[in-house]
């Protein structure tokens, strides 16, 4: 494009399907681009288009890293309430630490 700064001012309406808009759309959501009309021109200006692959083989692995993660994050929870509880049997007030 020779000037990308100039606003787009043109309308192009086109007719569809109802199974050629669903299409439309489960190819767009598959894609990376943030709205319909962007992905669109790229389609018919012929620019590349990047389509997100998700590997479903992945799924169980990353639910049992997230089921982990917020384990770990209990246990953090837990020391940290352990180790005021520890400092404040001392007899030093909670209040000096803020």
């Amino acid at each position: 494009m020779e000037n990308d700064n100039e606003n787009r001012s043109r309308w192009l309406k086109i007719r569809l399907r109802p199974t050629e808009e669903e299409s439309l759309n489960k190819r767009y959501k598959k894609s990376t681009f943030q709205n319909l009309s962007e992905y669109g021109r790229a389609m018919i200006l012929g620019e590349p288009v990047t389509i997100v692959h998700r590997d479903k083989s992945m799924d169980e692995m990353l639910e049992e890293l997230a089921l982990l993660r917020r384990e770990l994050n209990h246990i953090g929870n837990n020391l940290n309430q352990a180790v005021k509880n520890i400092n404040s049997a001392h007899g030093f007030p909670d209040w000096i630490y803020r």
